[in-house]
């Protein structure tokens, strides 16, 4: 019989097994519209969940002293890495193949993500956000809190096919304020990107 580790780490190498031969998730407006309101901000120490093909991250490298960047796709993690040796800074990044940021210690002045958030109980890891479309972004939302230095920020993006105002409504039962800084709609959905701060 399995002890609960060994059934726990058995669950997580199937979920990067399957990664393994998935197709990365690739940059597109969702990612877009949170690099430009991350490309007026300024912080130190940044941590990114989900960094894909690495497009915010390297956005990050470029204005923090240090980025930490989490993916649970391995191609993910090569791509990105890839990308920043190319623009010359992979020396500010340190990238971990994990789901979101539970083994991470240490303290950031920003935690960013675009979670996948469509409503949806398939077992896509990329694009369904669980029932409500909010439930890996409220799971990140709270691992992010644990994380986070006096007067930092979490930002983060969320669609209006999924249940936003319970994703607003549970930052701020977590004691935060929370503003959208920016929306982009398209013929079938309104993509926001959310600041949660203290």
């Amino acid at each position: 019989m399995q002890s609960y580790r060994q059934s726990k780490h058995s669950e997580l190498l199937k979920q990067l097994t399957k990664r393994i031969d998935s197709e990365t998730y690739r940059a597109a407006e969702d990612t877009f519209l949170l690099a430009d309101i991350l490309e007026k901000q300024n912080y130190d120490n940044a941590v990114e969940i989900g960094v894909g093909e690495g497009f915010v991250t390297v956005l990050l490298a470029r204005k923090c002293k240090n980025v930490v960047g989490t993916d649970l796709d391995i191609n993910a993690i090569a791509k990105t890495k890839e990308r920043l040796v190319r623009e010359d800074l992979a020396d500010k990044v340190s990238l971990i193949l994990c789901d979101s940021i539970s083994p991470l210690q240490g303290k950031f002045d920003l935690c960013a993500f675009n979670p996948p958030y469509l409503p949806s109980d398939i077992d896509d890891v990329t694009v369904a956000g669980g029932q409500e479309g909010i439930e890996t972004a409220k799971k990140w939302f709270d691992q992010c809190v644990q994380m986070l230095k006096p007067d930092s920020s979490i930002m983060f993006v969320a669609s209006s096919l999924s249940n936003v105002d319970n994703l607003l409504k549970h930052v701020r039962e977590k004691g935060f304020n929370a503003a959208i800084l920016a929306r982009k709609r398209f013929f079938f959905e309104e993509i926001v990107v959310i600041q949660a701060k203290r």
